[in-house]
C-alpha cells in the first residue's frame, strides 16, 4: 500500500486542476482546442490522463481524487508484478525479505505514475533495484525529465 506521504506527493508536484489542460504548455491553461492538436498529454486533476479526458472537460475535486486513486493504484499494481517476479532472499540472520521498503516501492510508484508502466518495465531502474546497486536507481531517478524537485523529493522515499 502507498504511503500517506506519497498520496501528499502527488497532490503536491502534479497540484489540482479541475479543468483539462495540454501538459506540454507551461503555465497549465484551460485547453480548448481538439484533441489531435494538443502538443502533449490531455491531462486533468492530479495529473491523470486517458481516453476519459477531452477538450473542454471539468471536473470536481472529488472527481479528481478518484481519478488519482485509480492512478495511484494501477501504478501500485505495475510495481507488485515485477515484486511478484522476484525471489524472496533471505538475511544472514534466517529471516526473509523483498528487494522494495515501503521507501523504495512510493518511488517506484511515483515513477509509474509519471513515466508509465511500460517505461518502467524497459527501464534499467528494475535491473539496478535487483543487483542492489540503489545509488544508482537514485542518481537515475534523480536525471528524469520533468520537474527536477519533484524527482529529488522521489528519491527521498528511499530507504534500503
Amino acid at each position: 500500500m502507498a504511503s500517506q506521504g506519497l498520496w501528499d506527493h502527488i497532490r503536491e508536484y502534479e497540484s489540482l486542476r479541475t479543468f483539462v489542460y495540454d501538459d506540454a504548455v507551461y503555465p497549465s491553461v484551460e485547453y480548448k482546442g481538439s484533441k489531435s492538436d494538443s502538443v502533449g498529454t490531455l491531462t486533468i486533476g492530479y495529473g491523470h490522463t486517458g481516453d476519459d479526458v477531452y477538450p473542454g472537460q471539468k471536473i470536481t475535486e472529488k472527481k479528481a481524487n478518484e481519478f488519482l486513486k485509480k492512478d495511484v493504484n494501477n501504478a501500485a499494481d505495475c510495481v507488485k508484478r515485477w515484486v511478484k517476479r522476484q525471489k524472496v532472499r533471505d538475511n544472514k540472520d534466517g529471516t526473509k525479505y523483498h528487494l522494495l521498503t515501503q521507501g523504495l516501492y512510493d518511488a517506484m510508484i511515483d515513477v509509474v505514475y509519471n513515466r508509465g508502466c511500460s517505461w518502467f518495465v524497459n527501464s534499467k531502474i528494475l535491473s539496478n533495484i535487483e543487483s542492489g546497486s540503489y545509488e544508482s536507481v537514485k542518481q537515475m531517478i534523480n536525471n528524469l525529465s520533468g520537474d527536477k524537485s519533484r524527482w529529488i523529493k522521489t528519491s527521498e522515499f528511499f530507504t534500503y
